[in-house]
């Protein structure tokens, strides 16, 4: 059941945002624009550590199961990223995180380190060797 639609507008070519994992499924798409995507899996098991990417357009849309960290980066200005999850968010939930440029994870972003627009708490997120596989 879908509970909630989020809408992130990235004004910015190159806004890089993650790696989250989060305890509530998602449905991952663009209004408009075309977003680079990324995902590893942070679930304990065997896949723990396994990434993925995927161009994102309109016509595209992806389901991340819970636990797996999700993040992407704007491939051109004004883009409407969104998602409908099916729990709400609250305080007290318990995300896990990954290092968006980790070597071990392996994500080649499009745009380079140097000139992608990053927050300084995405940037502390810890390498995979420090990360505690989420429980689901």
């Amino acid at each position: 059941e879908i509970v909630q639609n989020n809408i992130s507008y990235n004004a910015e070519k190159g806004v890089t945002r993650g790696l989250h994992a989060e305890p509530w499924e998602k449905f991952i798409s663009v209004a408009n624009g075309r977003v680079f995507g990324a995902w590893v899996d942070l679930r304990k098991g065997r896949s723990f550590g396994k990434s993925f990417t995927l161009e994102i357009t309109p016509e595209v849309g992806v389901f991340v199961p819970r636990g797996v960290a999700n993040g992407y980066q704007t491939l051109e200005a004004n883009v409407s990223y969104t998602y409908l999850v099916n729990e709400h968010w609250s305080p007290e939930s318990k995300y896990t995180f990954v290092n968006l440029f980790d070597p071990e994870v392996g994500i080649d972003w499009p745009i380079p380190r140097d000139k992608a627009i990053l927050s300084d708490k995405d940037l502390a997120h810890p390498m995979l060797r420090d990360v505690i596989p989420m429980e689901v």
